[in-house]
């Protein structure tokens, strides 16, 4: 990348009052802007990012890279650290039996549009009852679980007491899906990353620097 301006590969215009940059796994320059922004504004933007942009690219491109998850017969499919085979049927939803998962044929496809509904519905019965587990461990209160489809972060916690989480999460191994709930939990009291909160993450997840860490090297490759 030696050519003094930064090109913009894929721009999208949302409902929404500022710019948002990101780097794709693939290495692209992905900005999100609002409906009526110029042109000239957004370029001008991501001009006076060139350094952080270079840096990410880097980063991103190093990173190890994700395998396209299958919808085949027998293919493979893990969810909370637990492997499944999938195996495909004649009904209309998607099921989980045992050690297996019954994907509907008429489903594949589109798979992932499917197995994101799937997905998402598992996320909020299942990070419910671990986010249930550790407040009354940790002696706080959330006023509700919600589960999107975001990006740039795994976990939030509203002023209000709402925690959000990505659906994707659920690709994670049990004990990394944990270290995101404590941590998100844990800003119902720190607001903040100071070393105050992750004292608190800390006193009932001891190894969060290594869940950090495994979170951005392996993120990315999360996906349906």
């Amino acid at each position: 990348m030696n050519d003094t301006s930064i090109s913009v590969d894929v721009l999208t215009r949302q409902s929404r009052s500022s710019l948002r940059l990101h780097i794709t796994d693939d290495g692209l320059v992905e900005v999100r802007a609002p409906h009526f922004m110029p042109e000239f504004f957004i370029n001008r933007f991501v001009q006076s990012k060139r350094e952080w942009i270079i840096r990410a690219k880097k980063r991103v491109l190093a990173l190890p890279k994700s395998t396209k998850q299958a919808y085949a017969e027998g293919s493979l499919f893990c969810i909370a650290g637990v492997r499944y085979t999938l195996h495909h049927t004649d009904g209309n939803s998607i099921v989980i039996a045992g050690s297996r998962i019954f994907f509907p044929k008429k489903f594949v496809k589109h798979p992932k549009q499917h197995m994101e509904g799937f997905l998402r519905k598992f996320a909020k019965k299942y990070l419910s009852e671990r986010a249930l587990k550790y407040a009354s461990a940790m002696g706080v209160r959330y006023k509700r679980i919600s589960i999107r489809d975001t990006r740039s972060r795994w976990g939030s916690c509203s002023s209000s007491g709402t925690i959000s989480f990505a659906y994707r999460l659920m690709l994670a191994d049990a004990p990394i899906i944990d270290y995101v709930v404590i941590h998100e939990l844990s800003h119902i009291t720190h607001h903040n990353h100071k070393q105050v909160f992750w004292n608190r993450v800390g006193e009932y997840y001891p190894d969060y620097k290594a869940a950090r860490t495994w979170l951005r090297k392996n993120g990315h490759t999360l996906h349906i």
